[in-house]
């Protein structure tokens, strides 16, 4: 089982077991070195030298020596069951290699047992792969690293002067194990077979080593290093045992594609969740999230409660998700199995110290701005100037509607805080919302001033046609009580349009190419012309003012406004008090009066009109032919008319006393000939037209000549030039 309760939650590491005797720094007792295998045993041997070896019997002297060489325990050798006195120089073993001492102790260079026959060149001892001691110690070694301590002698004792380790002639060195006496002659001379070999092998394997690299057939080492086999399990060069079962249930538990325990989302618990089941539950959270979390916005006046729904602000699931997903997730070790354990650590870690996520949010920064707007749209406001709704003409004076003040919301502001409170997600809901007031330009108090009549138009009624008549009426109804505010333009048609039946017009006659025709709105230009003269000598600013194409007989050359359907009356109020026209029409005239302070009570403008350049003669008689005419019988339809220039004016009196004369524009009018109508074939000799040859004899009397009507035509595609609109 893994142990939890270390404190750094690593693997546990098995401790490596060494062989009794070596443990660390420990000394070895020469009694306990290794002896000879069993094969090698003193009984049936021979030396090199062809002489045998025998056994020594036990005797008293030797029995109990230190020195004896004793068989490794466990043993089951029949030589090594054997206890044999020392005479000989004492050989011992140090990893493998066999020493010999002289008389005084030292160690000779020896010969390893694994070279026995072989010559030594350089004196020093030549390893033998296979003998590096016991196999115990190879295993040992093999399975941990471990490396023996040196062995420590001790000094060989005399017996009867002669050192124990000692026998045989003193230039001679003997190998007890292995009956081989090697003689200093044989130890200088020169071994060329084994030069050779280790030139070649220093050769030969880099360069089959580089050649296979080359090849693709041999891999770099680093790239595959695996596991280290021992005779038990397997351990990873980075330590772990990846056989243990900690490590086993750390690679079970990081398999797991879940989001472990320990991770909370504001309380709410995902532990054991997967992703798509993760993704559910945060679609739920966000829907509730957005109708049931609201914010407070509040404004001097009042407090608006708003939804995350209405702001449009919802949770950041993918966002939330990947974050939960990322804990017990967040090593980056390159080693797999290292990367294993360390996110076994962080999953462990969670259970002990859970993480609660606060929420993460989405939303678009002008969405949210956009909603403001329609939230606050009770409490931001343009600003209304005041206004004259009418005039009390008894009273002379204006009933006014008050002004409305503005109010300007700062949303950047706003938003800044709805962000900060999504982002700390702090405790107040409370977002103040930051507003400025606006005053209009005109105010009651403004338009309460005094007010005085500023002009007056009149003009006469010539013709008491019924449809005409109801024309004049229509429009002083539409006119009366018009209120132009400061600053305001006025447009006769704007007040007056559409020309229509169902607006309450009504035919009447009309001049168009010469021809008095029945047209809808015939006479309007009428109230037109009153209206201009009121307007002008109001101190109104004229912008937009045609003159007709004949002289009418309502009005003076000069004075006129014709109207149509591409020419309009406009003018507009520069002062700061508002201007109202009051307009009556009777069987007899139409009237127009305009109050306001345009103009100071004691200032008069008057609206003059100079002939200037030459007059255009009408030209010959004209006859037209009429069926309804009885043979000789003459009708005039129109007297003739000589055109003319006109120049208008606006002289300013003060007190009475001229101050200026102001040129306002020219108006030219055509000249038109005296028209007859007779009956058919009946138009005198020499005239357009005529095909007879009967004198005809004019009337002495003339004709009553029908009243002409002028009106902007509604449905005719005539041009300008063949439609005069000419309203007398």
């Amino acid at each position: 089982m893994a142990n939890n309760n270390r404190e750094d939650n690593t693997p546990k590491t098995r401790k490596l077991r060494i062989n009794p005797g070596f443990d660390n720094g420990g000394e070895i007792n020469p009694s306990r070195v290794s002896q000879p295998s069993a094969s090698l045993s003193a009984s049936g041997r021979s030396n090199r030298t062809g002489k045998p070896v025998g056994g020594i019997p036990e005797t008293a002297e030797t029995k109990g020596n230190p020195y004896e060489k004793r068989p490794q325990a466990g043993s089951s050798s029949p030589a090594a069951s054997r206890v044999r006195p020392i005479s000989k120089p004492i050989r011992t073993s140090d990893n493998g290699i066999y020493k010999e001492r002289d008389a005084a102790g030292k160690i000779k260079p020896a010969v390893s047992p694994g070279r026995a026959g072989r010559e030594n060149i350089t004196g020093k001892h030549l390893r033998n792969k296979n003998s590096t001691g016991s196999p115990v110690q190879k295993s040992n070694r093999a399975k941990t690293g471990y490396s023996p301590q040196p062995v420590k002698y001790e000094s060989p004792k005399k017996e009867n002067g002669v050192s124990a380790g000692k026998s045989g002639p003193a230039n001679h060195k003997s190998d007890s194990s292995y009956g081989r006496t090697v003689t200093p002659a044989a130890r200088k001379k020169f071994d060329t077979r084994l030069l050779v070999i280790l030139l070649a092998v220093v050769v030969l394997i880099p360069t089959v080593y580089f050649a296979g690299r080359a090849l693709g057939l041999i891999s770099d080492p680093s790239e595959n290093i695996g596991p280290v086999e021992t005779t038990n399990n397997t351990v990873e060069s980075t330590g772990l045992d990846i056989n243990s079962e900690e490590f086993l249930l750390a690679k079970e538990l990081t398999s797991s594609e879940i989001i472990y325990p320990g991770v909370f989302l504001d309380g709410e618990s995902f532990a054991n969740l997967t992703k798509e089941q993760a993704r559910d539950k945060l679609r739920e959270m966000s829907e509730e999230l957005k109708e049931n979390t609201s914010l407070i916005l509040v404004t001097p006046d009042k407090n608006i409660v708003a939804t995350f729904a209405e702001l449009d602000i919802a949770l950041n699931i993918e966002g939330t998700l990947n974050e939960m997903w990322s804990y017990g997730r967040q090593s980056l070790n390159n080693d797999k199995n290292m990367q294993i354990m360390e996110r076994y650590r962080e999953i462990k870690a969670l259970e002990e110290q859970p993480v609660n996520l606060p929420y993460i949010y989405v939303y678009s920064e002008g969405k949210v701005e956009t909603n403001l707007h329609a939230l606050l749209a009770t409490v931001a406001k343009d600003p209304v100037p005041a206004k004259a709704i009418s005039f009390n003409e008894e009273r002379v004076a204006f009933n006014i509607e008050p002004e409305v003040v503005g109010v300007t919301v700062d949303y950047k502001s706003a938003v800044g805080q709805i962000k900060n409170y999504l982002a700390v997600s702090s405790e107040s809901k409370r977002i103040l919302v930051d507003t400025e007031l606006i005053y209009p330009d005109v105010t009651a108090a403004d338009l309460q001033k005094p007010v005085h009549l500023l002009a007056e138009a009149s003009t006469p009624i010539m013709s008491q046609h019924s449809g005409r008549m109801s024309n004049l009426r229509r429009a002083d109804e539409l006119l009366n009580g018009s209120i132009i505010q400061p600053g305001e333009t006025f447009s006769y048609w704007g007040v007056l349009g559409p020309i229509t039946e169902a607006n309450g017009y009504e035919n009447a006659a009309v001049l168009v190419s010469g021809q008095y025709v029945d047209g809808m709105g015939g006479g309007l230009c009428q109230p037109s012309t009153t209206l201009f003269q009121a307007a002008a000598k109001a101190g109104l600013t004229i912008i937009e003012r045609r003159n007709h194409g004949l002289v009418g007989t309502y009005f003076d050359p000069g004075t006129d406004a014709m109207v149509s359907g591409w020419s309009d009356l406009k003018f507009r109020n520069d002062s700061n008090q508002p201007v109202a026209i009051i307009g009556k029409t009777t069987s007899k005239t139409v009237t127009y009066r305009i109050y306001g302070n345009t103009k100071a009570p004691n200032v008069t403008i008057k609206l003059t009109a100079e002939k200037i350049g030459q007059d255009v003669k009408p030209g010959p008689t004209v006859y037209i032919e009429d069926e309804t005419l009885a043979p000789g019988k003459v009708v005039r339809d129109n007297r003739a008319i000589t055109g003319t220039t006109w120049q208008t004016y606006l002289e300013y009196y003060e007190d009475g006393n001229f101050v200026k004369k102001e040129k306002l524009w020219r108006s030219r009018y055509k000249a038109k000939a005296e028209t007859y109508r007779v009956a058919v074939g009946y138009i005198p000799a020499g005239y357009p037209g005529a095909t007879t040859t009967v004198e005809t004899t004019l009337p002495s009397t003339e004709a009553s000549t029908p009243t002409p009507v002028e009106t902007p035509p509604s449905d005719t595609n005539a041009s300008e030039t063949e439609i005069e609109n000419l309203l007398e």
